[in-house]
């Protein structure tokens, strides 16, 4: 109860920020010349989300070089979690080396024999976790539970579980293809806290068995 908490908790707190930094622009640009006031506030609102997140979603979205790769890595960085830690874009993959505890994410970086559209790595004192996004699936009906839904769309290569999303899942829902990655990865980060005896095994395992 205490990881479910955590996790909805970091979630929630990404999502509100996206929400607020467009809330801001959108009353900045509704108040017109009249209100003055209104639009020097909400600009500074959005100057201080900008200042947070503009970084990591300038440079992932020009990495991308893709409308739809653009598209989801922007929700990536606005929203991304792997349920306890925001996780951090890597621009120059593997440069500042792995966080004690926390995950770096990166766009088209190799992963053992493969280059994926996305690349997470969950890490916890040296050790680690992969986790890897593809964004050409076909278009599938899957289930509402997000458990089951992340599991369906999940295969392995190479020993990496991969999300495989199609375009029309980017196009539309992007910000739930963000809640399906940070899911799959929160339940890495506590495989990897179960490891050092901080919390206890993860009751559900996305990636298929055999």
């Amino acid at each position: 109860m205490e990881f479910r908490s955590r996790r909805l908790t970091s979630m929630r707190s990404r999502i509100g920020a996206k929400r607020s930094f467009i809330e801001a622009v959108a009353e900045a640009i509704a108040a017109g010349h009249d209100d003055t006031d209104t639009v020097i506030a909400n600009i500074r609102v959005a100057r201080r989300f900008l200042e947070r997140f503009g970084d990591d979603l300038f440079l992932a979205t020009e990495q991308a070089d893709d409308p739809l790769l653009a598209r989801l890595a922007a929700y990536l960085a606005l929203e991304g979690s792997d349920g306890y830690n925001e996780i951090g874009y890597q621009c120059a993959w593997g440069a500042q080396g792995s966080p004690d505890w926390g995950t770096l994410w990166g766009v088209k970086q190799k992963v053992r024999d493969f280059t994926p559209a996305f690349v997470l790595k969950i890490c916890m004192k040296g050790d680690f976790r992969w986790l890897a996004v593809e964004c050409h699936a076909p278009n599938r009906t899957l289930p509402d539970d997000l458990h089951t839904r992340v599991r369906a769309r999940t295969m392995v290569a190479s020993g990496v579980p991969v999300l495989a999303f199609s375009p029309t899942d980017v196009e539309t829902e992007a910000s739930a293809c963000v809640e399906e990655i940070s899911y799959a990865a929160s339940v890495l980060a506590q495989e990897l806290l179960a490891m050092h005896s901080i919390e206890p095994p993860p009751r559900w395992d996305f990636r298929p068995r055999g």
